[in-house]
Parts: C-alpha cells; sequence; structure tokens
C-alpha cells in the first residue's frame, strides 16, 4: 500500500499514478479538479482528510465532464472529503460528481453537494454503490436522479447517510433506481427532495427497493411525494422504517404507484406512515380487502386513517374520494443560465415563438428523452 499528501491537484494526479495497487491520499488542503480523475481497474484509491478534517475538492473552472470515474474493477472510497460541484457558477450542465462502473464507498465525513447535471446529480452509478455516514446534498438533475442514478444492474445499499435537498426535473428527486436495479435502505435519511413529475424522494423503475429502516421523509413530487413506481416490473418491499411528511400534488403523498401494481408493493407491520399529503383521500374497495390483508401488514398510518390505500400514504385512485382537493404549491427548481436569444416572430398564427411548429400556444406535449449516458 502507498500513502501520499495531497495539497493540489498535481499532488492527487502524482498520487494516482503509483504502481502500487492500493493507494490511500490524504488531502490537507482545498484545492479545484481541473480535468476528469479515473479510478482504473485493479485500483483501489482511498481519499480521506488529514486528521479527520473535511476539505473541498471544487470542480474547477472549464471542468465540465465527471469529477471522478471508477472503471469496472476499480474501487474508491471518501472519508472526510467534500465533493462540490460548484453549481452557483454552472453555465451549462456538467457531468456528475462520482461515475461509478466499479465498487464505491461513501463513508463517514463524505459530502457530494451542489452539481448541477443531466442525469445523476451526485452518483450516478452502473456498479456497487455503499453510502455509510456520507452526505449528498444540494444537487441539481435535468432528467432522472438529482441526488443519486443508478441503472443497468447497478447496487445500493444505504447503511447509514443522508440524501437531502436534490432536486430533479422529471423523477428521482433523492434516487432514481431503475433497470433491474438493487436499492437496499437499513438507515439514514432520504428528506427534503423534490422531483417535477414523480418520486420526490425515490423512483423505482425495473428493479427491488428493499426499505428495512431510515427515514423517507419531507419529500415533494407531483405523484410519489415520498416514493413513485415507475414500471409493472418494479417492487417495493418495506419491512420497517418511516415513510413521513411528504407531499404530492396529486397522488400517492407516500408512496405512488399504478392501481394494476398494487401487488408489487409490500408494506410490512415495522412500517410508520404519518403527516403525508395528497390532493385528495380515498376510501379502498371492498374488492380489493384480500389485496390489501395479503401484501399490507403497517397499522400506523397518516392520522385520521385506518389503512393504507388512501392515497395520502399508498395511492389509490379507484375507490370513494372521502376528502376535500387540497390546493398544494409546485415545487421550485433552479433556473438553467442561458445565453440570451432574438426573439422569433411564428411563420403562422397560433404558434409559440422558439417552439416546435407541431406545439400550439395551449397545448402541452411531454416526450420523455434520454439522457442517460451509454456504459
Amino acid at each position: 500500500m502507498a500513502e501520499w499528501t495531497a495539497n493540489n491537484y498535481g499532488d492527487l494526479v502524482a498520487a494516482l499514478q503509483d504502481e502500487e495497487e492500493e493507494i490511500v491520499v490524504i488531502v490537507a488542503s482545498p484545492f479545484s479538479i481541473l480535468e476528469t480523475i479515473t479510478i482504473p481497474p485493479g485500483k483501489t484509491v482511498t481519499l480521506a482528510g488529514a486528521q479527520g478534517e473535511q476539505y473541498a475538492l471544487k470542480r474547477g473552472n472549464g471542468t465540465t465532464g465527471d469529477l471522478f470515474v471508477v472503471e469496472p474493477g476499480g474501487r474508491f472510497a471518501l472519508f472526510s472529503i467534500i465533493l462540490d460541484g460548484d453549481k452557483a457558477n454552472a453555465q451549462a450542465p456538467y457531468g456528475s460528481l462520482i461515475f461509478n462502473k466499479g465498487t464505491l464507498l461513501l463513508g463517514i465525513g463524505a459530502v457530494l453537494r451542489n452539481n448541477l447535471c443531466y442525469s445523476g446529480g451526485g452518483v450516478v452509478t452502473v456498479g456497487k454503490l455503499t453510502i455509510n455516514g456520507a452526505t449528498i446534498t444540494g444537487n441539481a438533475s435535468l432528467s432522472y436522479g438529482g441526488g443519486i442514478e443508478a441503472y443497468n444492474k447497478g447496487e445500493i445499499t444505504m447503511l447509514n447517510g443522508e440524501i437531502s435537498d436534490n432536486t430533479a426535473l422529471e423523477g428521482g428527486g433523492g434516487v432514481c433506481a431503475i433497470h433491474s436495479t438493487l436499492f437496499l435502505m437499513r438507515n439514514g435519511r432520504i428528506s427534503g427532495n423534490k422531483a417535477d413529475l414523480r418520486g420526490g424522494g425515490v423512483l423505482v423503475g425495473e428493479g427491488i427497493f428493499t426499505l428495512s429502516g431510515g427515514k423517507i421523509s419531507g419529500n415533494y413530487a407531483v405523484q410519489g411525494g415520498g416514493i413513485a413506481m415507475e414500471s409493472a416490473l418494479g417492487v417495493l418491499n418495506a419491512t420497517g422504517g418511516e415513510i413521513s411528511g411528504n407531499t404530492a400534488t396529486l397522488n400517492g403523498g407516500g408512496i405512488d404507484t399504478s392501481y394494476n401494481w398494487l401487488g408489487n408493493v409490500y408494506i410490512g407491520e415495522g412500517v410508520v406512515f404519518s403527516g403525508n399529503q395528497a390532493q385528495w383521500s380515498f376510501n379502498r374497495k371492498p374488492e380489493d380487502d384480500a389485496l390489501y390483508s395479503e401484501h399490507v401488514q403497517a397499522t400506523n398510518w397518516t392520522s385520521p386513517f385506518k389503512q393504507g390505500y388512501n392515497n395520502y400514504d399508498i395511492s389509490y385512485t379507484v375507490g370513494s374520494p372521502t376528502g376535500p382537493i387540497i390546493d398544494l404549491p409546485m415545487p421550485q427548481f433552479p433556473v438553467i443560465p442561458q445565453e440570451p436569444q432574438e426573439p422569433q416572430e411564428p411563420e403562422n398564427p397560433g404558434e409559440q415563438p422558439g417552439c416546435p411548429a407541431n406545439v400550439r400556444i395551449g397545448e402541452l406535449r411531454v416526450e420523455r428523452v434520454n439522457l442517460r449516458r451509454e456504459c
């Protein structure tokens, strides 16, 4: 094992060129990352603040890609280190703070913050990611995964730590877990995150989200303030933890899923729901009693509800409405700086200047754009 001390970007680059397979870099002062740093296959690299101090490694001017890339077979660990994306000075979306294709550990004192990107504000992972005492906060995505985006059979294990105050313009304000991803949350908090469409806290696609502890609280979205299920192939298996204080401006304050996918949501008796909100509440239909009995054992629900298919806690819009519509505000998202453009005159009356010809005033069409990168 080789141990190095880094006071600047050049020291860090030199350390990673060491031929030893295992390298520990002690960061002794803050500095800027000037180009993407790659952890190659076969290397194990640990970054740690000197004497437990949290020194910030900041995105340098003109560094637009990922700050760190962990290649398949590479191993990367952070302790008492801040990775700062310098979102306040962003002129355009950047890459992620870390793009992980290998094994990544975010340990005690690691902070990933203030990054603006197309997807996966803090981390994009298609490998194995473990969070144990780290904080991922204040990041923004123009599509999915304000804090984390995991896909292509990526694995996330959250043992402790915090994913908070991140935003996504489409889904998964805190975490987006899709494409056969496995996400296990044993402890920690996913809180204060926002999504413009679905899954303020967590968006689950074709994968499995196992919640056995921790809190998913204070998150916000149009559908699925806490958790949103996006696919018939997605499974939520909650055996413990708390889902509380989440808000959906439409359906599923705590959890949003299609009525046809209710059978993919399992809620154990150890899960506590409280303080979740949606636009209206519903009573469960008698024909769904058997499904409910088989899949839902919890008894602690947002007051005054006595069962979970009430739309405040678990989305359910096919029964009888029981509550008034609540006027909930839409979430606010960061403004992306753009170059000023000259106004354009519409070629045909009724067309909006600057929009495609097939979009008329008063009409809205939303198309999903695939912004994910190839691995």
